[in-house]
């Protein structure tokens, strides 16, 4: 196996009285992976794919731990981000909405340390431009606040300026 996933926290909020420790929590990994590698051999596999390990983690403290459920989320997402082409997009390939300015990343993090998405509302009007481009533009910039996370760190600040 590759580099174990960053198992920093083992609870999410919807799943506090559940504690996984560490070798439980690789041993659900591997359920899960071992799951997708035997019904999903077909889904990509990679950053974001079927034997992404710190994704398959992520999904698993979702679904509080429950390794089917995992499989069913993680595969829908994985499919949506295959048909929808997410890794296709690019700074060019969202200019045209991203130059309106209804919405961006801010360069620096918050004071804890969190990725900042600006959306401005006041400069997004309807029908202006093809809402499949707005909705590339959210999906990028989600994709890149993520990217810019710190080790450690699971949270993405959103400002809404109405």
């Amino acid at each position: 196996f590759d580099k174990p996933p960053k198992l920093h926290r083992f609870c999410v909020r919807n799943c506090s009285s559940l504690a996984v420790d560490a070798d439980n929590s690789r041993k659900l990994v591997l359920q899960v992976k071992e799951k997708l590698e035997k019904d999903y051999h077909d889904l990509p596999v990679g950053k974001n794919g079927r034997d992404d390990e710190e994704m398959i983690f992520w999904f698993l403290k979702d679904r509080k731990f429950s390794v089917d459920d995992a499989v069913k989320k993680l595969t829908k997402a994985i499919k949506w981000r295959e048909e929808f082409r997410v890794s296709d997009l690019s700074e060019d390939s969202v200019k045209d909405a991203a130059e309106t300015g209804k919405s961006f990343l801010h360069d620096f993090l918050d004071v804890n340390g969190r990725p900042v998405l600006i959306v401005v509302a006041s400069k997004h009007f309807p029908g202006m431009h093809d809402p499949l481009e707005d909705e590339k533009l959210c999906v990028f910039l989600v994709e890149k606040a993520l990217s810019k996370l710190p080790e450690g760190k699971e949270d993405v600040l959103v400002i809404i300026d109405l």
